[in-house]
């Protein structure tokens, strides 16, 4: 009788251990009522939340952390945690029920929460505080969280998912690199080769972890 009732609470552990990704030892740890001697398991990815904006910055006010995103060794993070691909254009369409997040660190120096260039739609833009050749934009299913003059870190919210006033698809946003002399604009409408400046962006993307495309034969195009 020992043996089946031996198994069966071993059986439990092993579900629990499981359930809550840990090792058999620090499950048996956490059902004692004791702290884990191991690392946890791996958290599962957590929608960002709204940022907490505080004032006191030069330029503006501050965006807080957002709950998902890694930086890199270079300061960068992947901007559309969660997203499918779509394809490229003008820059690089997804589809995201995420909040957008600031690829680098840097300042807001374009906010729009119904554009007149996008049919209504959303449309923000990012200056990097590294190059100020480089800023990102997110334009279309989309509502800035974050203002013109506001300081962004890298992994914060700046905007969260709308319909797209173009098909109605909640979340379908476009983001792409922006005219850093008009971040009003794409910068695929200024250069003289823009399908290689999307094809750069797009591997600078996916080295950051962004889903791949679904089609690239219109990259630099509208």
């Amino acid at each position: 009788m020992v043996l089946p009732v031996t198994i069966a609470l071993f059986a439990l552990l092993l579900l629990y251990a499981g359930v809550h990704d840990m090792t058999v030892t620090d499950a048996l740890r956490a059902l004692l009522g004791r702290p884990p001697k191991g690392k946890l398991g791996s958290l599962s990815p957590v929608t960002p939340t709204a940022p907490v904006l505080s004032g006191g910055s030069a330029t503006g006010k501050t965006a807080s952390k957002a709950l998902s995103g890694t930086v890199n060794a270079a300061g960068q993070v992947n901007p559309i945690p969660g997203a499918t691909g779509g394809r490229l254009d003008q820059g690089f369409d997804v589809t995201t029920p995420n909040y957008i997040l600031a690829p680098y660190d840097g300042t807001v120096v374009y906010s729009s929460a119904s554009d007149p260039g996008w049919k209504g739609g959303g449309y923000v833009a990012i200056q990097s505080s590294a190059d100020p050749n480089e800023v990102f934009y997110a334009a279309e299913g989309l509502r800035p969280t974050v203002s013109k003059g506001d300081a962004v870190s890298a992994g914060s919210s700046i905007a969260s998912p709308a319909n797209n006033p173009y098909n109605g698809i909640f979340g379908n946003i476009e983001i792409g690199r922006a005219n850093p002399n008009a971040p009003g604009q794409p910068l695929a409408q200024v250069i003289s080769n823009p399908s290689q400046m999307v094809y750069n962006f797009y591997t600078w993307l996916r080295n950051l972890g962004a889903p791949a495309a679904t089609s690239t034969g219109n990259a630099g195009k509208a």
